[in-house]
This record gives structure tokens, C-alpha cells and sequence, in this order.
């Protein structure tokens, strides 16, 4: 299996402080014993050190069939969609799998797989594909 880098682009990085600012958020408590949430400032990408490529893969990018295949997701260039190197119960690379543009997957049944589309109004989706797994 040939690993080719993936350079780490201006929207690569915009893409991870739009998901760091969306997702940041601290619970400040006050003396009446009520709180609020504040959400925290988008970090500033240009004050930040970045690595020229991203890794081959990242944090939790396995996933396991029914049937013991691992799919592992593979970076790519921000935009693209999700791509996964699937490998038999031996380790040998049988294919790799590119999912509908704007689909995630988050799990696998008997002979299918489940991916969620969120749509402009920022409503998931629940999808089943069949595969051969």
C-alpha cells in the first residue's frame, strides 16, 4: 500500500478552528449558583505552528465490521470526501471505499454500513448503503 502525503492546506486549517470555535464552549458558575456558557475565541491559524502534511490517518479513524474487516478513514485534502482503506482479518489492504460526498461513518450492520449526511439546515441524516462486508 503506497502512502502519499496530504499537505496540509489554508482551508485545512480555517476548517479546524471553525470546528474548534463551534465546538469550544466553558460553563462559568456565578455565586447564585446559576451558570451560563461562553463560547471560547476561534484560535488565530496564522499564530499557530503547523506540520507541512497531515498523518496517514488520525485519532479514532478504525472502525471494525461484523465480519472483522478495519476500515480505516484516511486524511485527505479539506472538501473531499471521506476515504477508507479497508483491510481483511490478515491486515492486507483489499480496497478502498470513498464515501458520498458530505457522508460520515458511524457504523456498520450485516452487509451494510450507516453514514450520516447533515444537511443546510444543519439536520442529520441517517443512511444505510449496502455493502460487502
Amino acid at each position: 500500500m503506497n502512502y502519499e502525503p496530504v499537505k496540509i492546506t489554508r482551508a485545512d486549517k480555517e476548517a479546524w478552528a471553525d470546528r474548534m470555535a463551534s465546538a469550544s464552549m466553558m460553563a462559568i458558575s456565578t455565586d447564585g449558583g446559576r451558570g451560563r456558557t461562553v463560547n471560547m475565541p476561534r484560535p488565530n491559524v496564522d499564530e499557530m505552528e503547523w506540520p507541512e502534511v497531515k498523518p496517514p490517518f488520525g485519532q479514532n479513524a478504525v472502525s471494525v465490521t461484523p465480519a472483522g474487516e478495519a476500515w480505516v478513514r484516511r486524511y485527505v485534502t479539506s472538501g473531499d470526501p471521506e476515504t477508507y482503506d479497508v483491510f481483511d482479518a490478515r491486515g492486507r489492504r483489499v480496497r478502498q471505499v470513498v464515501l458520498p460526498e458530505g457522508r460520515r461513518l458511524v457504523g456498520f450492520g450485516r452487509g451494510v454500513l450507516y453514514a450520516v449526511y447533515v444537511d443546510e439546515n444543519d439536520l442529520q441524516w441517517l443512511e444505510r448503503y449496502g455493502v460487502n462486508i
